[in-house]
């Protein structure tokens, strides 16, 4: 319901980072970290909510990348139907036929998959899954961390010096040998949060100083 009402109701152009967009009836621009903390989700619970929409020929991609994701909602015109004033009998017959397109090419994908299964039940075991994340010893440093991951980090966590703080991580992973992890993304996500809770380690050192100061001058004195 919060995507059918978010959706565009009209053509037209929005400006969104530095872009311009432009959206017909039925779109919007989604983002999964925004999306996500709005309804009090999970990042994986949300990509899983929209992967099943799009399998079930709910929605439809128009761009999809790391940054943000434009989709139509199939059937718009159902959940939110348009008023009859100031619509032609063309704009009418052109939403409905759009619809009918749509069902048909998700339907001709549906088939699609359900032929490949039957002649290849085992395909779906051999999809190459995105590498864990993780820290050799002998090469002293973390691996499969993508371009992708310090972007969303960076937005997420736009205090913290995401490729120092990935450094420093190693560094004490090295000083501890004993504590390896079995989640590395886990381990770098919780202490990168927990140096944006602290303010960040972009600040100078004088900055980070005075700051200590200031909250420990707030501090009420104790008896």
């Amino acid at each position: 319901m919060d995507l059918v009402m978010t959706a565009a109701g009209l053509d037209h152009e929005v400006y969104y980072r530095g872009q311009l967009i432009k959206l017909k009836r039925g779109q919007l621009i989604v983002a999964g970290r925004i999306f996500a903390k709005r309804w009090g989700w999970s990042r994986e619970r949300y990509h899983r909510f929209t992967r099943n929409c799009l399998n079930n020929g709910e929605i439809r991609y128009h761009r999809r990348d790391h940054r943000f994701s434009i989709i139509s909602i199939v059937k718009y015109a159902t959940y939110n139907p348009p008023a009859d004033s100031g619509r032609t009998k063309n704009e009418t017959t052109d939403e409905t036929t759009d619809e009918t397109t749509d069902e048909t090419n998700i339907n001709k994908d549906k088939r699609s998959i359900k032929r490949k299964k039957e002649i290849k039940p085992l395909a779906r075991s051999k999809k190459i899954s995105e590498p864990q994340i993780t820290f050799d010893f002998e090469k002293r440093k973390f691996m499969n961390i993508t371009q992708r991951d310090l972007d969303e980090w960076k937005d997420t966590f736009p205090l913290v010096d995401i490729e120092q703080k990935i450094k420093a991580l190693g560094q004490w992973l090295l000083s501890n040998p004993s504590k390896k992890k079995e989640n590395y993304r886990r381990f770098l996500t919780n202490n990168i949060s927990r140096d944006q809770e602290k303010g960040g380690s972009k600040l100078s050192y004088q900055d980070q100083r005075k700051k200590r100061l200031d909250e420990w001058e707030k501090k009420p004195l104790e008896d």
